[in-house]
């Protein structure tokens, strides 16, 4: 398979993950909730999965009540963040505390530009994820159930995704999505 059509892959796998899942705006904008219905044979039951991204330290309701309260209503088997919860020009003591919240679920996070912008910063971050149990998923693949799930983080020196994903595809990754037999989901800011 050659390296335009891997591209390509990863990216209909990034389109087809941002058509299924659980949408929610970002800063100042109401919460939104769309679902999604995708079939596929590699999978034997229904799985839930909530997609959230660019919360920017915002707060929606009382220590985050509005928007736990939408998730918990989805029941999602699986929480896929992706990016841009932290801000550098913030406290994050909002995004701490729906971080903490909303490691109740299975979590998986990649970086999107705002945590990769002071690096410093993001190694914080990441030590407050990881302690509630949130799987990081920095240019790397991790299997749950029948689902493969990788993730491409920012890198924080503005390279293009394009790029991004054609270095993911030349690893040993693509090579693990293309013979695992499971669903594939890439997530990416």
């Amino acid at each position: 398979m050659e390296l335009k059509q891997k591209i390509r892959m990863i990216s209909a796998a990034a389109a087809v993950l941002g058509c299924l899942f659980t949408a929610l705006a970002a800063a100042s904008y109401s919460l939104v909730c769309t679902n999604y219905t995708v079939f596929s044979q590699k999978v034997t039951r229904r799985y839930r999965i909530a997609l959230i991204t660019d919360l920017h330290d915002s707060c929606y309701g009382k220590d985050q009540s509005a928007i736990m309260a939408l998730i918990d209503r989805e029941k999602p088997d699986i929480v896929a963040l992706c990016g841009d919860f932290y801000d550098e020009r913030c406290e994050n003591a909002d995004t701490d505390r729906f971080m903490r919240l909303i490691s109740r679920y299975p979590c998986y996070f990649v970086a999107g530009n705002h945590e990769m912008n002071e690096p410093e910063k993001y190694a914080e971050y990441r030590e407050q994820m990881l302690s509630y149990g949130i799987e990081l998923l920095e240019n790397r693949t991790v299997y749950a159930d029948e689902l493969c799930i990788s993730g491409i983080s920012e890198t924080g020196d503005g390279a293009a995704f394009d790029e991004k994903a054609a270095a993911f595809a030349k690893g040993e990754e693509l090579r693990e999505l293309r013979d695992s037999g499971r669903f594939n989901l890439l997530l990416a800011h």
